[in-house]
């Protein structure tokens, strides 16, 4: 076996976490805690996607390190009290128009995510790409 070196060293590295979660969520540091944290490992970005609470963090950013907004939508199961369900990561892209406005700092949504059929994942996505999210990716899926 041959091992290969898939990232072009002549090109800037980035190192980040886009699916964490803070005290506004079932985190266990508050998101400056968070931030600090991630900050003296050498990350240059991550994304406070806590459950079901958008955040937006600009506070927190700086020259060589940003937040990026986003959450983690869930709790979408068509099994009644069964975890895990669907969980999409949703970054906010603000290169893109919104259909609607834009999730405010720290909004909340209602879970469970009522299951209205087989297409729930899907209105879900669609109701996220409406709010100029980028969904990142299904985080599991236990169905």
């Amino acid at each position: 076996m041959k091992n290969i070196v898939l990232i072009d060293r002549s090109k800037p590295v980035y190192k980040g976490n886009l699916h964490l979660h803070t005290t506004w969520s079932d985190g266990r540091l508050p998101a400056a805690k968070v931030v600090e944290a991630f900050k003296a490992k050498g990350y240059h970005f991550i994304c406070l996607s806590d459950h079901e609470i958008y955040t937006r963090t600009d506070e927190f950013n700086s020259a060589d390190f940003i937040t990026i907004p986003g959450m983690e939508r869930g709790s979408l199961n068509k099994v009644p009290d069964k975890d895990p369900g669907y969980h999409l990561g949703a970054l906010d892209d603000p290169t893109e128009e919104t259909k609607l406005e834009r999730y405010e700092h720290l909004q909340q949504f209602p879970v469970p995510i009522p299951w209205k059929g087989d297409h729930s994942p899907q209105d879900m996505i669609d109701e996220l790409r409406a709010q100029a999210t980028s969904l990142f990716s299904t985080i599991r899926n236990g169905i």
